[in-house]
């Protein structure tokens, strides 16, 4: 009183092997996906769709060279496709590189532009001076062959004490070279000209200690106060 399905396969067929509706795969009843490579040929090897570089369906990219030639030889060696890398202290354009605390035109890079224009500090001090003497020392240089020097702003002052004075914790510390002293700037403030202290980086003013400042005024620190000229490049 059987009903045969003990002995059915997976195709239907009593006593049958499952042979009768095997996929290409040999798989009962399959859709020849278990088999199938990824060109998309049943029990294939991936060769009928490789790209050049030997990859299924690829697009020659991971081989291609820097001319985008599979299995090519041209080489990228930092300066673009087949061109020599750049000199050292150079970029790919020939010009040079420049960091700040270099030595070029003159004095000590301590301000690059993207431009890659800058500012230079001179190499050593200018006499201690009054402020009137400090301006016209500056402007009266021809420090490295050079006669476009002149007093620092405020804020250049300060960018030099922190670029390439005791205050350059992230470069390459004092390689300006200035003394733990006073320095001048050109900037005033109700008339009064401000100073940076390289030695603490306070900037304040001459007046600040009740000295009104003119050429024959008082020292109210006992010393005249260092002079370092500037400069573009």
């Amino acid at each position: 009183n059987g009903d045969n399905s003990s002995c059915t396969d997976e195709c239907g067929v009593v006593n049958g092997d499952n042979s009768s509706c095997a996929d290409e795969c040999g798989v009962p009843n399959g859709d020849n996906s278990t088999c199938t490579d990824e060109c998309g040929v049943v029990n294939g090897d991936n060769s009928s769709c490789l790209d050049e570089c030997g990859v299924p369906n690829g697009d020659n990219s991971t081989c291609s060279d820097c001319q985008g030639v599979p299995n090519g030889t041209s080489v990228d060696l930092g300066c673009g496709c087949d061109e020599p890398a750049a000199e050292e202290g150079y970029d790919c354009d020939g010009n040079e590189f420049i960091q700040i605390g270099d030595q070029r035109d003159g004095g000590i890079v301590f301000q690059i532009n993207e431009d890659g224009t800058g500012l230079v500090a001179d190499l050593q001090d200018l006499p201690p001076s009054n402020w009137d003497n400090a301006i016209s020392a500056a402007q009266n240089s021809t420090s490295g062959g050079y006669d476009d020097w002149y007093l620092p702003s405020l804020d250049e002052l300060l960018l030099m004490y922190y670029t390439i004075g005791q205050g350059a914790t992230q470069f390459q510390g004092n390689v300006g070279g200035f003394v733990g002293n006073r320095y001048w700037s050109s900037s005033k403030d109700g008339g009064y000209p401000y100073i940076v202290n390289f030695g603490s980086s306070l900037h304040l003013q001459w007046g600040e200690q009740g000295y009104l400042y003119f050429s024959s005024s008082p020292n109210p620190w006992g010393y005249t106060p260092n002079v370092r000229a500037i400069r573009a490049f």
